[in-house]
């Protein structure tokens, strides 16, 4: 019998430039084994979910002390002592965008803002999305993603933060700070996600005003896992402002109260929901639905025109069973995959910064042995 041996070898880089061109990363990273040997069987088979469809974001990556020392924890690749096998995933995922410039999700992802990404920055360069490269013996993928001022919301204004003395050490675990990147393949979320709903107040926190009067009741319609509750809230006489204000952590307090089977969120130190006022199904699986009702006319104490920077209702997120290792025949089914994981000093994203992401795989193939 003869044995052809063909040595397959994937390297990847990262790197981060912002709008004033500082490099912000310039580094190699570790490839997932496993999970990109699957992509290439797939895609040879032609069967689904081989391409790359997300560029993730986390904050989980390092272990940073008042001292800044940096602890660089192990990349996640399948192998010891990653026990995730196929399953790995990002430390602590904050933030991702679709770059498969084929769908028409290309640039979105929660708490995205694709119409920010400037004209010049896009004209300038191969996307954002994903295009390969002949570089002769070699090839290249080469994904690009702009992360726009706008981008994440909720973000900080500006990238000088704290004082002048320790304003490094004091945003290093916030999830506006990336320390890891990832790629995704296509596929469903790996565990099963709940249903969920997103209110457009103008990227709000806790400690902002809703508007909301003292001293009133507010009402709205929400169906829970295709059961429809009337919520009415009474706010009390003072809220939790300087001047007596009602809060959205009143708020937020207001609506778990009255609410069953959901929970009511907003940016506070420990929700990450990138500003919106969030309602989630607390259960989770393809059931697990949310669907806040929105009257053709709205009575006078509708809840959400009562706030002083309501914009909008957002399309319901429905809730979904996770996804599997392999199934051919129903790819939808099929969970994402993560290819690669990088791991680096912790940088800070902010409102006054653009960051051109660029994010190059390259395969080379030696000649085959027998």
């Amino acid at each position: 019998m003869i044995e052809n041996t063909i040595p397959v070898q994937v390297h990847g880089h990262g790197y981060i430039v912002d709008d004033l061109g500082e490099v912000h990363l310039d580094k190699t990273n570790a490839i997932h084994p496993a999970n990109i040997a699957r992509v290439i069987a797939r895609a040879l088979a032609n069967e689904s979910n081989f391409w790359i469809n997300k560029i993730a974001f986390g904050n989980g990556g390092t272990v940073v002390d008042a001292a800044y020392n940096i602890t660089y924890k192990t990349p996640n690749d399948g192998l010891p002592p990653d026990a995730a096998g196929w399953r790995s995933r990002l430390y602590n995922e904050t933030y991702a965008e679709y770059v498969n410039e084929s769908d028409i999700t290309v640039s979105s992802g929660i708490g995205a803002v694709p119409g920010g990404d400037p004209l010049a920055v896009i004209n300038s360069m191969s996307g954002p999305g994903v295009v390969s490269v002949d570089q002769g013996l070699l090839s290249q993928v080469v994904i690009t993603c702009v992360l726009n001022p706008s981008e994440p919301l909720s973000q900080y204004p500006t990238d000088i933060i704290g004082s002048a003395v320790n304003n490094i050490t004091e945003f290093t675990d916030t999830p506006f700070t990336f320390d890891e990147i990832a790629l995704f393949t296509s596929g469903a979320d790996l565990a099963a996600t709940p249903g969920s709903q997103s209110v457009r107040v103008g990227t709000k926190t806790s400690t902002d005003d809703t508007g909301l009067l003292a001293n009133t009741i507010y009402e709205f319609d929400i169906m829970v896992s295709g059961v429809s509750q009337h919520i009415s809230i009474h706010t009390p006489l003072t809220g939790s402002g300087l001047a007596g204000e009602i809060l959205y952590s009143d708020l937020i307090l207001l609506l778990n109260t009255a609410l069953v089977g959901a929970t009511a969120t907003i940016n506070d130190g420990v929700h990450l929901t990138y500003g919106y006022l969030l309602f989630t199904n607390n259960d989770v699986g393809a059931t697990a639905n949310i669907n806040i009702d929105l009257p053709l006319t709205p009575p006078t104490n509708w809840l959400f025109d009562g706030l002083n920077s309501f914009i909008n209702l957002v399309t319901p997120v429905p809730g979904a069973a996770g996804g599997i290792d392999n199934d051919a025949n129903t790819p939808a089914n099929e969970a994402s995959r993560m290819l690669t994981h990088l791991i680096f000093s912790p940088i800070l994203k902010s409102s006054n910064r653009t960051f051109i992401v660029k994010y190059t795989l390259t395969i080379s193939v030696a000649r085959s042995t027998t």
